[in-house]
């Protein structure tokens, strides 16, 4: 069950950062119990502030056509196939995942989608509903990773002679 950050006491997450950030980091070092979990990774990337700023716009996201469908689609079944929630072909597992996959890629189109995006929106997909695990993933792509999932990134930084090469005139 997801449990909300009212519920959990952290509906004053900003003002409880803000004071006892060391004590925070102590504690989720230890680890972060799996009932807290969701509201906790919500709370902590930003992911729930992101969502309240943007109350309707993941399902209008969601439901827009992307020039990454395809690929997308392909990915499905590749990722976390042995878990319970995406082992099914079109089940429902696979089904939020191409949601919040296509939602994301609609959302940044400078970046689009890259194969390594849905391993992290399932780890999110696992913990939380669509919704929630969307926000969460832009928040930690753009904030956590920023760049990552570029082409550049990949070119300049790991394969700077290759791309030197490509990009001479």
């Amino acid at each position: 069950a997801v449990v909300s950050t009212q519920s959990t006491g952290l509906r004053s997450w900003d003002n409880v950062m803000s004071t006892n950030y060391r004590r925070v980091k102590a504690r989720c070092r230890k680890g972060i119990p799996h009932s807290l979990r969701a509201a906790a990774w919500r709370a902590l990337c930003g992911g729930a502030n992101l969502q309240q700023q943007n109350m309707g716009r993941f399902e209008e996201l969601a439901s827009q056509t992307s020039a990454w469908n395809e690929t997308i689609e392909k990915d499905l079944h590749r990722t976390y196939k042995m878990h319970e929630l995406f082992a099914e072909e079109g089940g429902m597992g696979q089904i939020e995942m191409q949601r919040v996959l296509r939602a994301y890629s609609v959302y940044n189109t400078k970046v689009g989608y890259c194969q390594g995006m849905s391993s992290i929106a399932g780890i999110l997909l696992m913990l939380m509903p669509a919704e929630q695990a969307f926000w969460c993933l832009v928040s930690i792509l753009d904030k956590y990773l920023p760049g990552y999932y570029s082409d550049d990134l990949f070119s300049k930084t790991i394969f700077p002679d290759v791309n030197a090469f490509f990009t001479a005139s």
